[in-house]
């Protein structure tokens, strides 16, 4: 069939509703293979072919052959809005994004789809096939886009706080990839969020903010991470020690639970029914270095040669010992 629709033969991916990410490159592939997904399904028959999925498909079986259906449009739509839920959730599953970021980069992507529901722009590709087009129902499209957007901000604002009273709001003071000054207005706002007005001595930490506001204006961002910054401004611990004791719980608020969830899914692939005799230190020692190391291969290599200690032990049974005692 690809032969026939002269496509280039890929296989069709699986969309996995527990992995938003896996539902853009399924979008992608559908629409790359289309022309073959098309011809196999109406070649079937109606008899064969689910009826609903043959009518969708047959839309413009009498039309001209570059004319699309309003199943294929769709899909262009999904395929170019999908684009910045993709990006959003990559940059959320990041390592080194914080939640000083948080807020911004979820007010960016609800901004997108206000704009594109007050454009009415559904991408560059599907405004032009409703614009000659004279076999589409296009304001009945239209208004199925314009649904797909309000509802994604309605559902956006529901399991996200905007309001400037969140502590997300108030901590995006502390983004030295924006801005690099800090009033003591935005300070106190952010500790009072956070209600941390017991744990800091208000009044010194006024007097390091004056302090290290010179310290960041010379501060080279680079493309250093936000809490890789402030790792350099505080670098001297000892001289901001509220400072410190702030941006520590800052940072350590978690972004999400992609982290926590890949460290699982190591942890599944290192300990298995195969692998049963592993000890505990071993499959531990295992995740702590494919979740931390930074090396590529060769590097790696390089680096283990001049570790004799480490090849000893590696060809040892060491690694097999505190071995739990099974059930019976």
């Amino acid at each position: 069939m690809f032969a026939f629709a002269e496509v280039e033969y890929h296989a069709l991916l699986r969309h996995v509703p527990t992995r938003w990410l896996s539902l853009l490159p399924a979008i992608d592939r559908l629409v790359n293979t289309w022309p073959a997904v098309r011809s196999y399904f109406l070649s079937l028959g109606q008899e064969e072919c689910p009826r609903i999925l043959f009518d969708a498909l047959r839309g413009n079986e009498h039309g001209e052959e570059d004319q699309c259906s309003e199943l294929e449009v769709t899909l262009f739509f999904l395929q170019n809005t999908l684009k910045i839920f993709n990006c959003a959730v990559l940059s959320l599953e990041s390592d080194s994004l914080t939640s000083i970021e948080v807020y911004a980069l979820m007010n960016g992507l609800r901004t997108k789809l206000q704009q594109r529901n007050k454009d009415a722009f559904f991408g560059a590709k599907v405004d032009h096939i409703l614009l000659s087009s004279d076999n589409l129902r296009v304001d009945r499209l239209k208004r199925e886009f314009t649904s797909f957007y309000e509802t994604a901000e309605i559902y956006l604002e529901k399991w996200f706080n905007f309001s400037e009273t969140g502590h997300l709001f108030n901590i995006q003071c502390f983004n030295l990839k924006e801005k690099k000054e800090i009033s003591y207005r935005q300070l106190t706002a952010a500790v009072s969020t956070l209600q941390m007005e017991d744990e800091l001595d208000m009044d010194e930490l006024y007097n390091e903010n004056c302090v290290l506001q010179d310290v960041l204006r010379n501060l080279e961002i680079n493309s250093h991470s936000v809490g890789g910054l402030w790792a350099q401004a505080l670098r001297s611990r000892s001289a901001f020690p509220q400072y410190a004791k702030l941006l520590s719980f800052i940072l350590s608020i978690p972004v999400s639970n992609a982290y926590s969830e890949r460290v699982f899914s190591i942890m599944k692939g290192a300990w298995t029914d195969v692998r049963n005799r592993c000890s505990f230190n071993l499959v531990r020692s295992e995740i702590k270095v494919k979740m931390n190391l930074v090396m590529n291969c060769s590097e790696f290599h390089k680096y283990i040669l001049g570790k004799t200690g480490v090849l000893a032990a590696v060809k040892s049974s060491a690694k097999y010992g505190d071995v739990p005692p099974q059930p019976r």
